[in-house]
């Protein structure tokens, strides 16, 4: 498949933490809304119960919510977990990926106090840049719930690079949430402003050519491992 993207010098990235975010003694550090993406089927936006296995969550454990920072990364993440659940990629010609829907939600999630995990960072939580986007979700799993359920010191609020889409990145909430209205200032950690953007949409065709899909190698961790950053090329026109 031919891959859409490019490569730059890894200077050239934004700044990276590299370490966990540090809470002031002082005040409380002010609110960040990020503004992030959610598709899935359910006709919920978040976890209140326990969720189905994810990235940093084993199935059956504690609620653990996932977005995307970008929208298309959402529906890729969408898609590559129904390709992990039948063991095949699926591209825009596959039947199957032209019928999948879903609902598309936009929520605005507080990062003012966020562990930034990347390929450089991922062994100050016991993984390797490749076990971070590997198909396999035991190592992240542990480490999901080692550090980010049940470590009380550790940040709730995780951004991880996107396995689904190279280049974009993720952010992983440990906890149960709840959707209160986007326009509402929240009153509790519990509450994450959103709204459905969308009800059955499916993904655009353009998406399964930038997409990573299951079994194929991460472009962003290839660029990495050679001294790059990977630059998504984000379709700029898409066929509707």
């Amino acid at each position: 498949m031919t891959r859409r993207g490019s490569q730059r010098p890894r200077g050239s990235s934004r700044a990276s933490a590299g370490s966990v975010s540090a809470v002031s003694l002082g005040a409380p550090p002010e609110p960040t809304d990020l503004v992030v993406y959610r598709a899935n089927a359910h006709p919920d936006a978040m976890w209140s119960v326990p969720s189905p296995a994810g990235r940093f969550n084993p199935a059956g454990t504690g609620p653990t919510q996932y977005f995307a920072e970008h929208p298309l990364g959402a529906l890729a993440e969408r898609i590559r977990s129904v390709e992990r659940h039948f063991g095949r990629p699926l591209q825009a010609d596959d039947p199957l990926y032209s019928t999948l829907t879903s609902h598309l939600w936009v929520l605005k999630v507080d990062v003012s106090e966020t562990f930034d995990l990347t390929f450089s960072t991922a062994r100050l939580v016991g993984l390797t840049a490749n076990q971070l986007v590997e198909d396999d979700f035991g190592h992240t799993q542990q480490a999901g719930e080692h550090y980010g359920r049940l470590a009380s010191s550790f940040p709730k609020v995780w951004r991880y690079p996107s396995a689904a889409l190279p280049g974009t990145t993720n952010i992983v909430v440990f906890g149960a949430r709840r959707m209160v209205p986007y326009d509402l200032n929240p009153t509790s950690r519990l509450q994450i402003p959103g709204s459905l953007a969308a009800a059955r949409a499916a993904a655009p065709v353009e998406l399964a050519g930038v997409m990573r899909h299951f079994g194929e190698p991460h472009a962003g961790l290839d660029a990495w491992v050679s001294g790059n950053v990977y630059v998504l090329a984000q379709p700029l026109s898409f066929v509707v």
